[in-house]
């Protein structure tokens, strides 16, 4: 994770991270993102993830894929940016 950080800082976008669902909705609602990015685990507690989504309503999600942190890191990075740059488009 710490690539994708620094990927996305390089981009100009304000990164905030946490190891911890509990800590990430904390930063949610402090913050209130347009977009948050989780990994694949984020889901394993279903209740945890919805109130995640629940401290802002109108925050994108964007689950990554399983196998982000085996691809190809500029691919990956360059796919991901793609996606970002889909959803945000979406809340203008």
């Amino acid at each position: 994770m710490a690539y994708l950080s620094a990927f996305l800082k390089r981009r100009n976008f304000e990164v905030y991270t946490a190891k911890f669902l509990s800590d990430a909705t904390t930063i949610v609602k402090c913050t209130r993102p347009c977009l948050a990015i989780c990994g694949s685990t984020t889901q394993a507690s279903s209740v945890a993830f919805e109130k995640f989504r629940q401290a802002d309503p109108r925050m994108q999600v964007l689950l990554l894929p399983a196998d982000f942190h085996a691809a190809e890191a500029s691919q990956a990075g360059m796919d991901l940016l793609d996606r970002i740059q889909r959803l945000l488009s979406t809340q203008e």
